[in-house]
């Protein structure tokens, strides 16, 4: 679906997959003797106050687990950037003041 649309792009998905076991609820299901149906993969994510979950058949569960995880790392990464973003910004700063003050002394 969006590998038609962005051919060579990677993939990103929010969350994780999860597999359920099911049980329908019917008296004579062999679910009730403790056989539950499945295994059936979800992947699941927060949206804002909301959990939501969306089924992901057997066969896409490898791309959307990559995709999951493409995300996780490009979070991770884009975290990591801001801290060393920071940390520079800070650096940079402290030079600045410093060289302020230098300047300032030496008009004294």
């Amino acid at each position: 679906m969006i590998e038609e649309l962005f051919p060579g792009e990677i993939a990103l998905a929010k969350g994780d997959i999860v597999t359920q076991y099911i049980r329908c609820g019917k008296p004579t299901c062999r679910c009730r003797r403790g056989e539950p149906h499945g295994p059936y993969h979800y992947r699941t994510w927060r949206d804002g106050d909301k959990v939501r979950k969306v089924y992901v058949s057997a066969k896409d569960v490898a791309g959307v687990q990559a995709a999951c995880d493409a995300y996780k790392a490009l979070r991770r990464q884009l975290r990591d950037d801001e801290k060393h973003r920071l940390a520079l910004t800070r650096a940079i700063r402290a030079r600045w003041r410093t060289s302020l003050k230098i300047v300032a002394s030496a008009r004294r």
